[in-house]
């Protein structure tokens, strides 16, 4: 994820930069929450205290992290739309 950034910091500017980074962001946060995921799957139902606590504090960083996911799907998918609207608008309606 951060060679492909490095990448596109490289060919994009300004608020397309923010846009392209904030989709990677995204998809390294979902990396990270999937990752966990697989920790909690094989830390959960054994009787040791310690692989408990892993559990335990595997759902909490889970809970924690969905939030930031979250609001930057939302914001990726708004900035999207707009964008898609403003080009569709662009096309359609004719320039005077």
């Amino acid at each position: 994820m951060i060679y492909q950034w490095m990448g596109y910091r490289k060919t994009y500017r300004g608020l397309t930069l923010v846009f392209v980074s904030l989709i990677v962001a995204g998809f390294a946060l979902a990396s990270i929450w999937l990752a966990l995921n697989v920790v909690r799957y094989y830390a959960y139902g054994h009787e040791s205290d310690n692989l408990s606590v892993l559990y335990t504090s595997v759902v909490r960083v889970q809970g924690i992290l969905i939030w930031p996911i979250g609001v930057l799907v939302l914001i990726v998918c708004v900035w999207a739309i707009v964008g898609f609207a403003r080009w569709l608008a662009a096309r359609v309606l004719p320039v005077h």
